[in-house]
């Protein structure tokens, strides 16, 4: 399986939002949608994208940085 445009395009707004709930806004989403499409992308490269608190909110991690840049 392979990640489809739209998983990038939720990883990017999720990355530049650093919100899921951004991200679903700004593509007219839900935030579970989000949160799946990020979890499925995770689970194909093998490695977390983003740190998740309820605290502080999530960051983007080394991979997600890189990814990114890619």
């Amino acid at each position: 399986m392979e990640a489809t445009i739209h998983d990038m395009r939720l990883f990017a707004a999720v990355y530049e939002e650093l919100s899921f709930t951004g991200a679903a806004i700004r593509e007219a989403a839900t935030q579970s949608g989000v949160s799946k499409h990020i979890g499925k992308l995770e689970d194909l490269l093998g490695v977390r994208l983003f740190t998740r608190s309820k605290t502080a909110g999530i960051a983007a991690t080394p991979a997600a940085d890189v990814y990114y840049r890619q």
